[in-house]
């Protein structure tokens, strides 16, 4: 006879029989729950007493762990085929250390103690729900010993600028499978994890919630760190961690932070994270591959002092692949500088940024600032109401995508769509398309190229309406521009008012320039200041106003 769908086989010391999952799950939302988490469910069960081996003690077994509570007979730590904590993975409540969470006793060195106790590795370590444990030092949490923190929305609160929790683990190398670090710690360190722990101080805003060094494989999620200095920050070597599902708000500094250090391989996925100096913050790490995708951030009033959203910048670092991928990003017009902000510094130290499908708007400055980077692509993304250009493109740059992408102005803000150079800094792009984007209504004259020098460039097909007071040109490339070689400006479609013209072209050198087939409408026969025709070397056709 086949068994029911709804029943496991379940190992005993007696045999093999069959539990029903309801009956399995009876009772969990009480005290059997915490029997699961190991959680102290008695006050007898909260004394720290040593085991018969002489080592600290995990979960006792008569610590809700008779199963009577679940419905079934047989003890929970006998139970082999169920994804349940076992003795391979003792849980360790904090409790039993002597923690007393009621948000007045410092508890540090009780917790310090239930995080240092497990002593063969793979350890997971509980707080119990709905308590709150003060502390005034660091945790250090070895992840070669406890593999887990399962945080069950209890609160860690500090009245202290310290690090609060710090997940520290020994690897200094490669992912890879044939390096000797990743191969060293594949079984005692990797994919350590920190669980629904609530971290914040009171009554200021100080402290770093979650410190993160040497670690390979890490998770956090469904954390909720508030009211602090920093909520994440990694520090060293660091692979292929995955933030997921948490919240992260109100920080006088930073949200995430890359701290310097080398980080690969990081997940940044579906998480909240709001007013903060910076919401995330990239800061001269040596960066590649990282993954923000998903996630809404939001910059406000609070703090006062609100400088990016989102800051890469490579300094001493490396920024290699970094993906800005369907993000909900607003700033409420307080950012001081551009809501995202990538920086690949003098020597051009980053390649391969990817900006898409986002959601942004309301910035005080651009939406978008991108200098001395290679291969970018900002692609469909949206965004309005925003108080200046929402693209800015400054320094050194090759191989840069702008496609797709949705502006709109309004609520009298003088928005822009794509401003390329600035009078303080030398700009050279190499390989750039500017093509299929709309700007509408635009307050500031749409596309601006200034200060700068241009090779291989194609700005086509865009849509660009202006309704702003300014009588200069509304597609120009005019204003100390050193070199315009190999540029194609086609199929565009611009609207603006008879002071305006449409495009205007003028540059120091220029050689292998089309601008054809594009439309000016609400603009008179001066639409159009562009160079001579020549031979071979400059086309100019079928160019229409009225």
């Amino acid at each position: 006879m086949e068994p029911n769908a709804n029943e496991k086989s379940v190992d005993t010391a007696g045999g093999t029989r069959a539990v029903n999952r309801r009956r399995l799950l009876t009772g969990t939302a009480g005290a059997g729950a915490a029997g699961v988490l190991g959680l102290a469910s008695s006050p007898t069960a909260n004394a720290a007493q040593d085991n018969d081996n002489g080592r600290p003690p995990f979960a006792r077994r008569d610590h809700s762990h008779d199963g009577t509570s679940l419905g079934i007979d047989t003890p929970l730590e006998s139970i082999r085929t169920e994804a349940i904590y076992s003795s391979r993975s003792p849980v360790v409540d904090v409790a039993m250390f002597g923690a007393v969470g009621d948000g007045v006793t410092d508890d540090t060195s009780a917790i310090q103690a239930a995080v240092d106790s497990p002593d063969n590795g793979g350890g997971i370590v509980a707080f119990e729900v709905g308590k709150t444990y003060r502390i005034t030092d660091t945790i250090t949490v070895n992840v070669a010993r406890v593999r887990g923190i399962e945080g069950n929305n209890a609160r860690l609160v500090t009245a202290s600028d310290i690090v609060c929790c710090r997940i520290q683990g020994s690897h200094t190398g490669s992912a890879s499978p044939g390096h000797d670090s990743s191969q060293r710690i594949k079984l005692p360190e990797m994919n350590p994890y920190v669980r629904d722990l609530r971290v914040h101080s009171d009554p200021e805003l100080r402290g770093t919630a979650l410190q993160v060094e040497g670690t390979f494989g890490l998770r956090v999620s469904g954390c909720q760190l508030f009211d602090l200095r920093t909520g994440i920050e990694f520090l060293g070597t660091n692979r292929n961690a995955i933030l997921s599902d948490n919240h992260i708000w109100h920080c006088l500094d930073y949200g995430i932070w890359w701290n310097a250090g080398d980080i690969h391989q990081t997940n940044v996925v579906g998480n909240h994270v709001s007013y903060c100096r910076k919401i995330l913050f990239l800061d001269g790490a040596g960066i590649y591959n990282v993954q923000v995708v998903g996630n809404a951030l939001e910059a406000s009033s609070s703090p006062e002092v609100v400088e990016h959203v989102v800051h890469a910048v490579a300094k001493d670092g490396y920024l290699e692949g970094f993906e800005f991928i369907g993000n909900s990003l607003e700033d409420h017009l307080s950012a001081a500088g551009a809501a995202v902000r990538i920086e690949g510094g003098p020597n051009r130290d980053g390649k391969q940024v990817m900006i898409i499908g986002n959601d942004l708007g309301n910035s005080s400055q651009n939406d978008i600032h991108i200098s001395d980077m290679n291969e970018v692509v900002i692609e469909g993304n949206a965004a309005s109401y925003s108080a200046d250009y929402s693209i800015k493109l400054t320094g050194k740059l090759t191989a840069v995508n702008i496609t797709g992408n949705v502006m709109r102005g309004g609520l009298g803000r003088p928005m822009g769509a794509l401003m390329v150079g600035a009078d303080d800094t030398e700009t050279d792009i190499s390989g750039l398309i500017v093509a299929d984007n709309i700007a509408d209504s635009m307050l500031r004259r749409p596309v601006i190229v200034r200060d700068a020098s241009l090779a291989s460039a194609r700005v086509s097909g865009n849509v660009l309406h202006y309704s702003g007071d300014d009588d200069g040109a509304l597609l120009e490339v005019s204003t100390n521009i050193g070199a315009m070689r190999g540029a194609h400006i086609t199929g565009n479609s611009i609207r603006g008012n008879s002071d305006n013209r449409a495009i205007s072209v003028h540059a120091a050198e220029v050689g292998l320039l089309i601008v054809k087939d594009n439309v000016a409408d609400g603009i008179g026969p001066g639409a159009y200041e562009l160079p001579e025709p020549r031979d071979g070397d400059v086309v100019i056709k079928d160019n229409l106003s009225g």
